[in-house]
């Protein structure tokens, strides 16, 4: 049926601080029967991520610039999405990020709302193995433009 959005299913890792975007997410998410679980180092997220194998993360960047691309650059499973959660005083970290493998970079504060519906995205991409040419988030003057999505952060 057309215009109908498909099931999503799956589980989301964020890693950060303090408790933000894991009980936002966990509101946005509850209806969607999504599971977002929450850590506070790279080394929980990454015993997370044995236990949920085909997860996407999201890594709040103020969990610590250097800790976060020392993650990305030894990560068990470079397949899996990362979306990274920066800000306007990392947001020069991007090309270091996107070099590391993350997906996507957000460098300003987003809405929970935007912020699930990426995750979504990200989600049925995975499901369907049919991840883009580009990491989401890309400039569109890199590759091609966006075809639609979040304005601003696809």
């Amino acid at each position: 049926m057309a215009g109908v959005l498909q099931s999503v299913h799956g589980t989301i890792l964020v890693c950060e601080p303090a408790p933000f975007w894991t009980p936002a997410l966990q509101r946005e998410l509850q209806q969607d029967s999504l599971l977002v679980r929450g850590c506070r180092t790279p080394n929980e997220l990454d015993a997370l991520i044995d236990k949920h194998p085909l997860a996407i993360i999201v890594y709040g960047l103020n969990t610590g610039p250097a800790g976060c691309l020392s993650w990305l650059a030894s990560r068990k499973s470079q397949s899996l999405p990362v979306i990274i959660c920066g800000s306007t005083t990392t947001a020069e970290l991007e090309p270091v990020c996107r070099e590391l493998g993350a997906r996507s970079f957000l460098p300003d504060l987003i809405s929970h709302a935007d912020l699930a519906a990426l995750c979504r995205r990200w989600l049925r991409m995975q499901q369907s193995d049919s991840l883009p040419s580009r990491p989401i988030g890309a400039r569109a003057s890199q590759e091609q433009k966006p075809t639609g999505g979040l304005r601003g952060i696809i």
